[in-house]
Protein backbone atom coordinates (compact mmCIF):
# COMPACT_ATOMS: atom_id res chain seq x y z
CA UNK A 1 0.00 0.00 0.00
CA UNK A 2 2.78 2.38 0.45
CA UNK A 3 4.05 1.67 -2.64
CA UNK A 4 1.13 2.48 -4.60
CA UNK A 5 0.67 5.70 -2.50
CA UNK A 6 3.85 6.65 -3.27
CA UNK A 7 4.10 6.14 -7.11
CA UNK A 8 0.44 7.94 -7.60
CA UNK A 9 2.58 10.40 -5.09
CA UNK A 10 5.77 10.43 -7.60
CA UNK A 11 3.33 10.58 -10.39
CA UNK A 12 1.75 14.10 -9.20
CA UNK A 13 5.25 15.38 -8.68
CA UNK A 14 6.38 14.61 -11.81
CA UNK A 15 3.14 15.76 -13.20
CA UNK A 16 2.47 12.18 -15.07
CA UNK A 17 -0.77 13.01 -14.20
CA UNK A 18 -1.41 16.38 -15.17
CA UNK A 19 -0.89 18.56 -18.78
CA UNK A 20 1.65 20.46 -16.82
CA UNK A 21 5.27 21.04 -18.94
CA UNK A 22 7.71 18.40 -18.45
CA UNK A 23 9.90 18.35 -15.32
CA UNK A 24 13.28 19.44 -16.42
CA UNK A 25 15.94 16.92 -17.12
CA UNK A 26 16.28 14.58 -14.13
CA UNK A 27 19.72 14.78 -11.71
CA UNK A 28 22.10 12.37 -12.08
CA UNK A 29 21.85 11.52 -8.62
CA UNK A 30 17.87 11.85 -8.34
CA UNK A 31 15.51 10.01 -8.25
CA UNK A 32 15.76 8.89 -5.13
CA UNK A 33 15.05 5.21 -3.95
CA UNK A 34 13.24 5.42 -0.57
CA UNK A 35 14.09 3.19 1.82
CA UNK A 36 11.26 0.90 2.85
CA UNK A 37 10.89 1.40 6.74
CA UNK A 38 9.86 5.11 6.36
CA UNK A 39 6.30 5.72 7.00
CA UNK A 40 5.31 8.41 4.38
CA UNK A 41 2.95 11.10 4.22
CA UNK A 42 1.77 12.28 1.53
CA UNK A 43 1.92 16.43 0.80
CA UNK A 44 1.23 18.59 -2.30
CA UNK A 45 4.70 19.19 -2.43
CA UNK A 46 6.81 16.77 -1.02
CA UNK A 47 6.59 13.03 0.89
CA UNK A 48 8.23 13.21 4.65
CA UNK A 49 8.52 10.39 7.16
CA UNK A 50 5.92 10.53 10.12
CA UNK A 51 9.29 8.77 12.05
CA UNK A 52 11.69 11.08 11.25
CA UNK A 53 11.17 13.65 9.28
CA UNK A 54 13.03 13.15 6.44
CA UNK A 55 11.68 14.09 2.88
CA UNK A 56 11.63 11.79 -0.30
CA UNK A 57 14.20 14.04 -2.14
CA UNK A 58 16.72 14.83 1.06
CA UNK A 59 19.76 12.11 0.93
CA UNK A 60 18.59 10.10 4.18
CA UNK A 61 15.42 8.95 2.36
CA UNK A 62 17.59 5.89 0.76
CA UNK A 63 18.94 5.12 4.48
CA UNK A 64 16.88 3.23 7.26
CA UNK A 65 14.56 5.25 9.04
CA UNK A 66 16.01 6.59 12.44
CA UNK A 67 13.34 8.68 14.48
CA UNK A 68 15.32 10.73 17.18
CA UNK A 69 14.93 9.91 20.47
CA UNK A 70 12.17 11.72 22.65
CA UNK A 71 12.93 14.99 23.85
CA UNK A 72 16.31 14.71 21.79
CA UNK A 73 17.57 17.69 19.10
CA UNK A 74 18.83 16.35 16.39
CA UNK A 75 22.16 18.00 15.21
CA UNK A 76 23.37 17.47 12.01
CA UNK A 77 26.98 18.61 10.52
CA UNK A 78 27.06 21.63 8.51
CA UNK A 79 27.67 19.38 4.94
CA UNK A 80 24.93 17.59 5.56
CA UNK A 81 22.55 20.45 5.68
CA UNK A 82 24.16 22.42 2.84
CA UNK A 83 23.67 19.00 0.67
CA UNK A 84 19.72 19.16 2.50
CA UNK A 85 19.20 22.97 1.63
CA UNK A 86 20.98 22.70 -1.98
CA UNK A 87 18.54 19.66 -2.78
CA UNK A 88 15.30 21.46 -1.61
CA UNK A 89 16.38 24.43 -4.01
CA UNK A 90 16.38 21.53 -6.54
CA UNK A 91 13.24 20.39 -5.67
CA UNK A 92 11.77 24.23 -5.35
CA UNK A 93 13.23 24.68 -8.82
CA UNK A 94 11.52 21.73 -10.46
CA UNK A 95 8.54 22.60 -8.46
CA UNK A 96 8.05 25.99 -10.20
CA UNK A 97 8.60 25.25 -13.34
CA UNK A 98 5.95 22.01 -13.33
CA UNK A 99 3.54 25.32 -12.14
CA UNK A 100 4.54 27.56 -14.56
CA UNK A 101 4.56 29.83 -11.63
CA UNK A 102 5.01 33.83 -12.79
CA UNK A 103 8.53 35.43 -12.64
CA UNK A 104 9.50 36.80 -9.37
CA UNK A 105 10.84 40.72 -9.84
CA UNK A 106 13.73 40.20 -6.99
CA UNK A 107 15.62 38.19 -5.31
CA UNK A 108 14.21 38.63 -2.45
CA UNK A 109 11.16 37.52 -3.77
CA UNK A 110 12.39 34.53 -5.01
CA UNK A 111 14.06 33.97 -1.62
CA UNK A 112 10.70 34.06 0.61
CA UNK A 113 8.99 31.96 -1.82
CA UNK A 114 11.49 29.33 -1.64
CA UNK A 115 11.51 29.81 2.05
CA UNK A 116 7.71 29.57 2.14
CA UNK A 117 8.09 26.37 -0.34
CA UNK A 118 10.60 24.91 2.33
CA UNK A 119 8.31 25.00 5.16
CA UNK A 120 4.78 24.60 4.59
CA UNK A 121 4.49 21.05 2.74
CA UNK A 122 1.48 21.61 1.23
CA UNK A 123 -2.20 19.80 1.97
CA UNK A 124 -1.62 16.03 2.87
CA UNK A 125 -2.82 13.75 0.47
Amino acid sequence: MKAEKLGAYVSHVAALDRSWAPAPAPDVDAPRDPHESHDWRLHDRWAACEACGVRDYWPGAEGVCEPPKPGAETQIPLDEAIAILREDLVAFGSWCSRKDLAERPTIKDWRAEAFEWARVPGGAK
